[in-house]
């Protein structure tokens, strides 16, 4: 019961991680498989995440090399274990996915998946910061 309960708080903490960033990206940067760094950050900032999801939001939607340019001080385990969180908590089937496999899940929690589903351009819901 525990193991679902904290299943259930991960998939609504990273909910916009997994479904509103990678459509947020593909609508303003095209539809690819990686963006760069400095593209996770400025989605990261017009969707308002929580500071604490941007690190896995970085490790879902960069390659390893952008990550480490992200985070300099960050270790190869860090960018591995978000993806593995990713991973376990939204049935990734394979361990490479890609932001465009993020765009495919049709399991993503709570909701519309797009960035604006409150209605307004702050985007609202788990995982969002409230400024």
């Amino acid at each position: 019961m525990l193991r679902s309960i904290r299943r259930y708080f991960g998939r609504r903490k990273l909910a916009p991680v997994a479904g509103a960033l990678p459509l947020w990206l593909a609508r303003n940067f095209t539809a690819q498989d990686h963006y760069t760094a400095g593209q996770v950050q400025r989605a990261a900032t017009e969707l308002k995440l929580a500071a604490v999801n941007v690190p896995i939001a970085l490790a879902a939607c960069c390659t390893l090399a952008e990550f480490q340019r992200a985070f300099p001080t960050a270790a190869i385990a860090d960018y591995d274990t978000f993806r593995a969180q990713l991973t376990e908590l939204f049935d990734i089937r394979k361990e490479d996915f890609t932001c465009r496999d993020l765009r495919l899940l049709k399991d993503v929690p709570y909701g519309n998946r797009s960035p604006n589903a409150a209605g307004d351009s702050t985007g609202g819901g788990a995982g969002y910061s409230s400024d």
